[in-house]
């Protein structure tokens, strides 16, 4: 298994995420960069991938597809200005706790990277794809990861003490959290177009 790809942090390559394993319950807790390194820890150390991994990357890629279409539900009630005296369910969550669940949003998404999609492209070897190929491809959406760990910092940080900011954005056209979901999609896709190019 390729581990040594360090993508998303600066830690050593003998010791990639020397952070352990993180609790899922306090996600919004600490940073997402942090949630992102412990799932990675938590996942090669405890549930590494040792026979197949392509259909976690497709699995992965699904789940940001659902935080996306949650996410456009809420996002369509917010601008509507509708309130609902009895909670409508809106995908992953319900117009009663959306705030809850868009606070929370940034680790989820660091969370998915770090458990899933990233160590599933780190592991794709296991099913024959060569590790210079894992490695360019690695090296290729590096920059964009660790970009985007910055930007699900600021976002929590943002929407940590009140999630108006964020709603405003949303009437606006212009959701951060919108934003952040697409770039990890697109990460999410061009891993899968990986996995598509050497039939895995």
């Amino acid at each position: 298994m390729n581990t040594h790809s360090n993508v998303g942090g600066t830690q050593p390559a003998k010791q990639p995420h020397p952070l352990g394993a993180g609790g899922r319950s306090s996600i919004t807790k600490i940073k997402p960069r942090n949630v992102f390194l412990r799932a990675m820890e938590d996942r090669i150390t405890n549930r590494p991938f040792d026979r197949i991994s392509a259909y976690k990357v497709r699995e992965s890629r699904d789940n940001i597809i659902r935080m996306i279409n949650t996410l456009n539900e809420i996002i369509a009630v917010v601008s509507s200005g509708e309130t609902h005296s009895v909670p409508i369910l809106l995908g992953g969550c319900t117009t009663e706790d959306k705030s809850i669940w868009l606070k929370d949003l940034p680790g989820n998404l660091a969370e998915e990277l770090g458990y899933n999609l990233i160590p599933a492209i780190q592991a794709l070897n296991v099913e024959g794809v060569p590790e210079a190929a894992i490695d360019r491809f690695i090296q290729s959406i590096k920059a964009d990861v660790c970009q985007l760990l910055k930007d699900c910092d600021a976002l929590q940080t943002d929407t940590g003490l009140s999630i108006k900011g964020e709603y405003a954005r949303m009437k606006a056209g212009c959701s951060e959290m919108l934003r952040i979901c697409n770039d990890a999609l697109v990460i999410a896709d061009q891993a899968v177009a990986l996995c598509a190019t050497h039939r895995v």
